[in-house]
């Protein structure tokens, strides 16, 4: 165990094996106490470790304004009065403004129109939406970027994104692809350790380990970071996933000041000694570990209730049929 203070406060564990990698996760270490934590896997090719929402490091955003956007905004599309609030403001500051208003609406248009399609080809989708978020359903992208041009700053501020009711769709379009501000966590460490194991690797990358972050949830109130809660309802996969989303209410104010979206690391380094872990193992025995959470209930089907995902752990040999066969006979005879 060794104290990594390079970036920020965490204790790094490194582990050799998968066995000591899972008892270092069990939620009944006494590292985690009486605690409440959060936990979120990935391995060490991903963004260079940083702990970077989809969104914000997305070319897909980018790529999209790029596209879709001209940049023939200026300061005559603002609404009075706030055209007066930018008399004395610089051009690069009003430039800055223009860039967050353009990926803000980027982000609530995706979402707008994943939720929207999704319910019109009969897919469940959560009850409140974000379609009446402010008044964008039925509105234009261009008037979407209107309307948020005539925003000084906080869009997406912790009290409007956290007592938002359409935040859960924001998960639900996050979950299954869409870029967005928020980061994906787990009340439960081994379902962290498993996507750890399980992500896709990119094209060209060479992981050489696998990684389990954790936060003492208390400690986010000395960050700008926000867990964002929700009602799981028809949402199976962060049900069986015991999901939860980080969210930095400061997102926007940081891009204002440095011209870029931040990591969440720059946050991380508020929280004080051992609040804060990095459990890692080498990508070598991932393959062991997957078996390991396996017999501990922890698999993809498991995760990802979904037919094709039952049908793909029995194919792909990821589940013992004739073991499960041999269990549930021996449980019918008892």
């Amino acid at each position: 165990m060794s104290e990594n203070n390079d970036w920020l406060k965490a204790i790094t564990v490194d582990c050799k094996s998968a066995k000591r990698f899972v008892r270092e996760l069990d939620e009944l270490h006494t590292r985690w106490g009486d605690s409440k934590w959060i936990f979120r896997g990935q391995n060490s090719d991903a963004e260079d470790w940083k702990l970077h929402p989809s969104a914000m490091r997305n070319t897909m955003i980018t790529d999209f304004v790029n596209e879709h956007f001209e940049y023939w905004y200026d300061r005559n599309h603002l609404d009075d009065p706030n055209r007066s609030n930018w008399e004395n403001k610089s051009d690069e500051a009003f430039q800055r403004h223009i860039e967050i208003a353009l990926h803000v609406t980027v982000e609530v248009c995706l979402v707008w129109t994943f939720e929207t399609l999704a319910d019109e080809v009969g897919l469940p989708v959560p009850e409140v939406r974000s379609s009446s978020w402010e008044g964008v359903y039925g509105w234009s992208t261009h008037d979407t970027m209107k309307f948020l041009l005539n925003f000084h700053s906080g869009a997406f501020s912790p009290e409007r994104i956290s007592h938002y009711p359409g935040k859960t769709v924001y998960g639900f379009a996050q979950h299954h692809g869409i870029p967005t501000r928020l980061l994906d966590w787990t009340f439960k460490p081994l379902v962290a350790a498993f996507f750890a194991a399980y992500a896709k690797i990119p094209a060209g990358a060479q992981p050489d380990r696998v990684v389990v972050w954790a936060i003492k949830l208390d400690d986010l109130k000395t960050t700008s970071l926000d867990l964002v809660r929700h009602l799981y309802g028809n949402m199976a996969f962060p049900y069986a996933q015991a999901g939860v989303w980080l969210y930095d209410g400061k997102a926007d104010d940081k891009y204002y000041e440095f011209g870029a979206y931040q990591p969440f690391e720059n946050e991380l380094a508020k929280i004080p000694d051992s609040g804060v872990y990095k459990l890692t193992l080498p990508y070598s025995k991932k393959d062991d570990l997957l078996k390991l959470l396996l017999r501990k209930g922890v698999f993809k089907s498991s995760l990802m209730p979904f037919l094709d995902n039952v049908a793909e752990d029995i194919m792909n040999k990821a589940i013992d049929w004739q073991e499960y066969q041999r269990k549930i006979i021996y449980h019918r005879v008892l």
